[in-house]
């Protein structure tokens, strides 16, 4: 969910692909949004409502390959964004701009056609599985590092080219999500503690046989 609230996107397999679906909140009038010979997972709605962004894989008889896109919320002809190899697109508040994740090691800032406009190399130990969220005043991008094996933080990067910043100070536990509210007043963490030891049982009676 996201833009202005009224609808949901989502993605469904379709025989041996899987693409994107809107819907209304309460999972009436569903409505495909992508085609073709591909897999759409990861996608965001544009503040104003009217815009989806997303990336497609498609197989290229030589590998995979990844390319943006963008489409109107109420379905047509996509239109191919300037970058490829970017995933997991983020629309900033004002949309302006469109963050993308390469290679899970660099965040793209894009303009709404693609063209780039900046470019950050993440931090060590950085999670981008579900790209960079825009801070509600638009002026970062945050996501999650790893401060150590059981420990991890939001931090942010100013898109004005400043240092990256620690955003939450937790010195325990194990972040696996974020977002910000839709008015963004607010920034919902799914924390948790990661458990590694594993015990191998054994029957002392399969023993006796």
């Amino acid at each position: 969910s996201g833009g202005d609230g009224r609808y949901l996107v989502f993605s469904a397999v379709q025989g041996r692909y899987q693409h994107l679906f809107r819907s209304n909140t309460d999972g009436s009038e569903v409505r495909q949004l992508s085609f073709g010979n591909s897999m759409e997972v990861d996608s965001s709605i544009s503040h104003d409502g009217k815009w989806v962004a997303y990336a497609s894989t498609a197989h290229t008889g030589a590998g995979y390959a990844t390319t943006l896109w963008k489409v109107p919320i109420d379905g047509g002809e996509p239109i191919a964004l300037k970058r490829k190899d970017c995933e997991m697109p983020h629309f900033s508040p004002d949309d302006k701009f469109i963050s993308c994740v390469e290679a899970q090691k660099t965040i793209h800032i894009l303009s709404p056609d693609g063209t780039l406009f900046r470019s950050f190399p993440a931090l060590p130990r950085a999670t981008l599985s579900f790209g960079a969220r825009w801070t509600p005043d638009g002026k970062a991008v945050t996501y999650i590092v790893d401060n150590n094996a059981e420990i991890s933080n939001v931090w942010m990067q100013p898109v004005d080219g400043g240092p990256a910043k620690r955003l939450t100070d937790f010195t325990s536990g194990s972040i696996y999500h974020f977002a910000y509210s839709l008015d963004g007043t607010r920034l919902f963490l799914a924390r948790g503690q990661q458990i590694r030891d594993a015990v191998l049982i054994t029957s002392s009676d399969s023993k006796r046989k």
